[in-house]
Formats: C-alpha cells, structure tokens, sequence
C-alpha cells in the first residue's frame, strides 16, 4: 500500500457515516467500538470538526479517529478513542497515525475556552490537572 494521506478534520458529514462503521467493524472483533463512536456521535460529548478520517491514495476511507470530551475532575479535556483501521493489512501503513495527528492538529486550532485544558499538553504554559478522569458516557465507564 502506498502514502497514506489525511483528510481534513473538518470532513463530518452524514454520507461518511457508514463507512466510519465499516472501518470500525472490520478493525475490531466485535462490534463494539462501531457501537461506542456511534453512541458517542448521538451523544453530547461529540464535538464537530474533531472526527478525523484517513484515505488510501484511490480515496478510499481506511482509518478513524475522534476527540470527544470528558473532564479531568471538573477540568473540561479530550479523550481519544477509538483509532480503527479498516484491515489487518493496512494496519502499520499510517492511517491510523495519519488521522490521529489530524484531529490532534484539529484540537491544538479548536477555540477552547479558557478554562479548558486538553489531557495530552496542547499548551506547555498550562499545568494538567489533577482528578478522576470522567468520559462521555457512551464509555460506560
């Protein structure tokens, strides 16, 4: 397999959906992480622009990512899970790699509000928080 390229973090729209699904059912053993990013789409944790994909060079869709939110004791964060990429054989190629520093990039330009603070260090002046690491609760945790 050749390059693998990001596509812009922006990219949400409806008619990517089924193969966000796709991707996330051939990359894992059970349904479940397909369930989650489903859940996590319908949830309030779900934040626009910071759902990323990965394509191989024809354009086909090989790899998801996504940032929801979650709190670090009453400290707003993001949290990210899953990272699916679609075949076995893709899997090392970049994909997963390329979409997870897309929606990190996406994240380090979102306009956080002040008192918010991302988990992995988006801004070395910040100090992380300290608490019980609260997710969304499609985690079920």
């Amino acid at each position: 397999m050749g390059a693998v390229r990001a596509c812009s973090p922006s990219w949400a729209t409806a008619a990517d959906i089924p193969a966000i699904r796709e991707i996330n059912l051939a990359a894992f053993d059970t349904p479940l992480e397909a369930d989650l990013v489903d859940a996590l789409r319908a949830d309030g944790s779900w934040t626009d622009g910071l759902s990323v994909v990965a394509a191989d060079p024809d354009g086909t869709l090989v790899g998801h990512t996504l940032l929801t939110r979650c709190h670090i004791g009453d400290t707003p964060a993001l949290c990210l899970a899953p990272v699916a990429v679609r075949r076995p054989e893709q899997q090392g190629s970049g994909a997963g790699s390329a979409a997870v520093r897309a929606a990190l990039n996406a994240a380090k330009e979102f306009d956080v509000p002040d008192e918010a603070l991302m988990v992995l260090s988006l801004d070395a002046s910040r100090p992380l928080p300290r608490g019980t690491v609260r997710y969304a609760a499609p985690f079920g945790i």
